[in-house]
């Protein structure tokens, strides 16, 4: 339960710093921003295991946040945003009522707010890599029967952790709060729970078992190519527009990320032939 709650704290903190930094800056901001996971990493690595920055990754890694800088700020062709809608996000804006974490950091910038929330997604993949590779100490968990308890454990604690963060930073009472949850119809309900297993429950189940065989720095900027998967999902079943910017930026986002796992893979390869040899 220890390592569970620990990783489950990391993941808390940073979509509630990455969720408040939404509502003061640009989601485009903040997708560069998170996109530094992967130095994040490195430095830790650096810092605690003495592990040598690789130029390589390092490289990938700004040039990733390059790709995502020139993806996220391709404007749609042929999509324009309508004036009445541009309206209603002023008047929304302007009509919603004060949160209570405003009087807190309410003068923290939004890209801080960001790259906070980066800083601490980094932690949670170094962390997860560390415990990983530990086990289970207490060695009643065998073979596999251990990431998949990690993983279960760490979504379930981090849902409380956040559903305990969402009632204290709410400008109204429980009651309200537990009407306006009452009102939600069941499908709606059944969405939720969908977008809850297949986009967060199961990608951290699978992501424990590849920080077995990947190393960290490499596998958070595979993560940076998550807009493009969105983007996909977008044009083949939304029929969303994209112009010229935004596959140059996909390729940008594709050859960064991808990269230093080939060269790995052609290393290992190299190695294994030269043994037998």
């Amino acid at each position: 339960a220890g390592p569970a709650a620990e990783l489950a704290l990391y993941l808390t903190v940073g979509y509630t710093l990455q969720i408040l930094g939404l509502e003061k800056t640009a989601a485009t901001t903040v997708a560069v921003a998170t996109a530094s996971t992967s130095i994040v990493v490195q430095l830790l690595a650096f810092i605690f295991e003495k592990k040598a920055i690789s130029p390589i990754v390092t490289a990938c890694s700004v040039g990733t946040i390059a790709g995502i800088a020139i993806f996220v700020t391709a404007a749609p062709e042929g999509a324009p945003i309508p004036l009445v809608e541009k309206l209603w996000n002023i008047f929304r804006m302007i009509s919603a009522p004060k949160m209570p974490h405003e009087a807190v950091i309410g003068g923290v910038p939004g890209e801080a707010l960001a790259l906070m929330g980066a800083t601490f997604f980094g932690i949670h993949v170094w962390r997860t890599t560390r415990i990983v590779a530990e086990g289970d100490r207490s060695g009643t968990l065998k073979g596999s029967d251990f990431e998949l308890a990690l993983a279960a454990s760490q979504n379930l604690i981090a849902t409380v952790m956040l559903a305990i963060v969402s009632y204290f930073d709410s400008p109204y009472d429980l009651a309200r709060q537990m009407t306006v949850l009452d009102r939600l119809q069941i499908d709606t309900w059944f969405y939720i729970l969908a977008c809850g297993a297949l986009c967060t429950g199961l990608p951290s189940i699978l992501e424990l078992f590849a920080f077995k065989i990947v190393d960290p720095a490499l596998a958070s900027l595979i993560y940076c190519t998550i807009p493009l998967w969105g983007t996909m999902l977008g044009i083949i079943f939304l029929r969303e527009p994209f112009g010229m910017q935004s596959v140059v930026g996909g390729i940008l986002i594709i050859v960064c990320s991808l990269t230093p796992s080939v060269l790995e893979m052609l290393d290992s390869k190299h190695k294994d032939e030269e043994k037998i040899s």
